[in-house]
């Protein structure tokens, strides 16, 4: 076992020419240190020499393992002493004095010393600057002075390569607008091509579509058109051709009080022809026969049986007074008027007239077929359509063929009314009627 000196003191500083070497704990990498103003030569690390490797201190240590007693050959039991430039002293083992330190050393190992962090790092660098010791091998280069140049050349070289990427870029960036503006172009141009086309089917379609609606309109209307129709008819006839209608009185052959209407259709002489019902006048048309008056509002005027026509229950009656007289529908409106309203007109009414509506179911030779209902009053009254042309003449006694026509009343036409009692000339749908005989 070697020996130890008691009175020597184990150095704390190390000497003006000692080097040492800091192993950074954590990450493996050390820095080594020089004291400040330590003449140049081998550097020592605490423990073993520059050239000594870790194998051989793993071997020196396994020797004083082996106990007091083993000897590294040459120098006895001393196991490992200072390297640090003393000549004499105490001898240390493992880089510490016998007998101070810890119980659990054995051979002199030192236990394992677990890594310090960032923060204790920093401050045990900035401990050893502060003591004089210099850096004489770079750490940790900045991370800044890894990606940017600190030479001329280098500073040009970045900017240089920046200048070609942004050159590059923008060369890319033009490509794709210009790129996007043709494709723009294209677009436009093709809807710019088409768009007349498009116009012209956009309208006619708009076209196809107001005429649909409005026949849609129409036919959704018709129902309330009949109805307004009808209102018109029964508030506006009896109005306009409500002067030219009379209520008609006379008596019949057993001297009972009978009564219908007549209407104007054509001057005569300075007064006007009126038509009726010859079934009303019947016993007027016989010597000695009962008298024929007119009536409207306060006016009493009497009349004349002119001619009549018994199969087609006509009869022409001839008043001094000047009525006006009723336009008569032509050919064509009578064949028209199939199917739609048709008014029959009374001389009795709060408004001197009224008017019953119905339709006009058909138009044949013998005279037409319609709804209207047909009361006393109106029996020999005027069958108008809308527009106040005399379609024919409302009678209740009316028979075509000798048989009785029923719920659904017959009427003698326009062509019935020119065809004896008055003579008759059409041009352009006009017709103009004149008295028969006279």
């Amino acid at each position: 076992m070697s020996a130890t000196s008691d009175t020597d003191t184990p150095s704390t500083e190390p000497s003006s020419a000692e080097t040492e070497e800091r192993r950074d704990a954590a990450g493996g990498r050390g820095s080594t240190y020089r004291r400040r103003g330590a003449p140049d030569g081998p550097v020592r690390i605490r423990g073993r020499s520059a050239g000594e490797s870790v194998g051989s201190r793993s071997r020196t240590r396994r020797r004083d393992d082996a106990g007091p007693d083993h000897t590294d050959g040459d120098g006895g039991g001393e196991g490992l002493r200072r390297i640090d430039g003393s000549a004499g002293g105490r001898t240390r083992v493992g880089g510490r004095a016998p007998g101070r330190g810890r119980a659990d050393r054995v051979g002199g190992v030192a236990p394992w010393v677990p890594p310090r962090g960032r923060l204790g790092r920093r401050l045990r660098m900035r401990e050893w600057s502060r003591r004089g010791f210099v850096p004489v091998s770079p750490g940790r280069q900045k991370l800044r002075h890894r990606i940017l140049p600190r030479t001329v050349i280098g500073i040009a070289f970045m900017l240089m390569a920046t200048g070609i990427g942004a050159a590059f870029s923008g060369a890319a960036f033009y490509a794709y607008y210009d790129d996007r503006l043709a494709e723009n172009e294209r677009t436009v141009g093709r809807f710019v091509e088409g768009f007349d086309q498009q116009f012209s089917d956009a309208a006619g379609a708009l076209d196809e579509m107001r005429v649909e609606a409005v026949s849609t309109i129409r036919d959704e209307l018709e129902p309330l058109g009949d109805y307004v129709a009808d209102a018109g008819g029964v508030i506006g006839l009896p109005a306009s051709a409500g002067p030219s209608v009379w209520l008609l009185e006379t008596r019949d052959g057993d001297g009972a009080v009978v009564a219908g209407s007549a209407f104007a259709v054509v001057g005569h002489r300075g007064g006007t022809a009126m038509v009726t019902s010859y079934d009303l006048v019947r016993a007027a048309t016989v010597e000695p026969g009962p008298a024929v008056e007119l009536l409207k509002d306060d006016r009493r005027i009497e009349a004349e049986v002119w001619s009549w026509d018994e199969e087609r229950d006509l009869a022409l009656l001839v008043v001094d007074a000047e009525i006006p007289a009723l336009p008569l529908a032509g050919d064509r409106a009578q064949v028209e008027a199939i199917g739609h309203r048709v008014f029959a007109l009374s001389g009795f009414g709060g408004q001197g007239a009224s008017a019953a509506p119905g339709v006009v179911i058909d138009h044949s030779p013998v005279g037409l077929q319609h709804t209207a209902p047909i009361g006393t009053f109106a029996n020999g009254g005027p069958l108008l359509d809308g527009e106040g042309r005399v379609l024919g003449m409302a009678s209740i006694a009316y028979g075509p063929l000798g048989v009785d026509p029923g719920a659904v009343p017959q009427a003698p036409d326009v062509a019935g009314l020119c065809a004896e009692i008055l003579r008759c000339a059409e041009v352009d749908e006009t017709v103009t009627p004149e008295v028969s005989g006279g």
